[in-house]
C-alpha cells in the first residue's frame, strides 16, 4: 500500500511538472506570437519624421535609401551613370559624405555581416559591392562581383537580402527572386488582390521588401498616394494612405529602410521618410 501510494505520488508529481512545463511553453509561444503580431502591424497614419537633403547637384533619379543600424547611418544613391553621387547621412539628417557611386546603380542594400553595400547595375552591369570603413563611410574600394543580365529587365532595381543570399526584383505585378551567389532566377510569383488599374498606378522599377512577417512586399500608388501591403506569397493584406504633398514620380525615386518608406523629390532634391511600422 505504501509502495502504491509512493508510485501514485511520483506519478502525480511528474504529471504536475509536465502540465507546468506545457503551460509555460504555451505561454511563451503565445507571447512570442503576440509580440510578432504587434511588431508587424503597419501604422494607420504614417508620419513624416526625417528628411535627407542631397548636397550634390548631379543625378536625377534617386534609386535607393538603405540603413546601417550599427552606425545609425543612411545611404542614398542615384542611378543614371557611375559619376552620380552616393551620399551618407546621420539619423538627424546631417550629410557626412558625398562622392561618385562608381556604378550605374539601380538598387542598393547594406549588409551588416560584411559591413558593405551591395547593389545591382543597369542592364547587364551585374552586381557590385562597395566597401565601408569602421565609421561606416565608403573607403573608395569597390568590386564588380559579376557582370551579365541577372535581373528581369534592364531598369530593374534590386533588394539584396544577404541573410538568405537572395535578391528580389519586381516587374509590373511579378516578384522575381535570384540567387546572390550565381545571379540565377529561382522563383517568381504575382502580387494579387488589387485591380490591374491600381497596379498600373504604382511606382515601377523598384521592389520594396520590408522583411516584416505578413507584410513582406509593398506597392505604392503614386496618384493617390497609397501603400499596398502583400505577404510573402504575394497575397494582398491591407493598405494605408500617406500624406505626401510633393509630386510623386511613376518610376524610381522610392525606397524602404529602417521601417520607413522613402520618397524622393526631384524638384526639391530630398528624400522624405515616412515611418510605416
Amino acid at each position: 500500500m505504501i509502495l502504491m501510494n509512493l508510485k501514485d505520488k511520483i506519478h502525480i508529481f511528474e504529471r504536475k511538472n509536465h502540465m507546468k512545463s506545457l503551460f509555460f511553453s504555451m505561454a511563451a509561444a503565445f507571447l512570442m506570437f503576440f509580440t510578432l503580431a504587434i511588431q508587424a502591424q503597419p501604422l494607420n497614419n504614417p508620419q513624416k519624421d526625417l528628411v535627407l537633403v542631397i548636397s550634390s547637384e548631379e543625378g536625377n533619379n534617386g534609386i535607393a535609401v538603405t540603413y546601417n543600424e550599427d552606425k545609425d547611418l543612411y545611404y542614398a544613391a542615384f542611378g543614371g551613370n557611375e559619376f552620380y553621387p552616393l551620399e551618407v547621412f546621420t539619423s538627424s539628417g546631417k550629410n557626412v559624405y558625398s562622392e561618385k557611386i562608381g556604378f550605374d546603380a539601380r538598387g542598393l542594400s547594406y549588409d551588416k555581416k560584411t559591413n558593405c553595400l551591395y547593389g545591382n547595375a543597369y542592364d547587364d552591369g551585374g552586381y557590385f559591392k562597395i566597401f565601408l570603413n569602421d565609421a561606416g563611410l565608403p573607403t573608395g574600394q569597390m568590386e564588380n562581383i559579376f557582370t551579365g543580365m541577372h535581373q528581369p529587365t534592364e531598369q530593374s532595381g534590386g533588394f539584396f537580402d544577404m541573410k538568405k543570399k537572395l535578391v528580389y526584383f519586381r516587374n509590373d505585378a511579378t516578384i522575381y527572386t535570384y540567387k546572390f551567389k550565381t545571379g540565377t532566377s529561382v522563383k517568381q510569383f504575382d502580387l494579387t488582390g488589387i485591380s490591374s488599374r491600381e497596379i498600373e498606378n504604382c511606382v515601377e522599377y523598384v521592389v520594396i521588401y520590408t522583411g516584416k512577417k505578413g507584410y513582406e512586399f509593398i506597392l505604392v500608388n503614386y496618384l493617390s498616394p497609397k501603400i499596398y501591403f502583400f505577404n510573402k506569397k504575394g497575397e494582398y493584406v491591407s493598405n494605408v494612405h500617406i500624406d505626401y504633398s510633393d509630386y510623386m514620380h511613376d518610376f524610381f525615386n522610392l525606397s524602404y529602410a529602417n521601417d520607413r518608406l522613402w520618397i524622393y523629390s526631384k524638384d526639391n532634391r530630398k528624400w522624405t521618410g515616412f515611418k510605416i511600422f
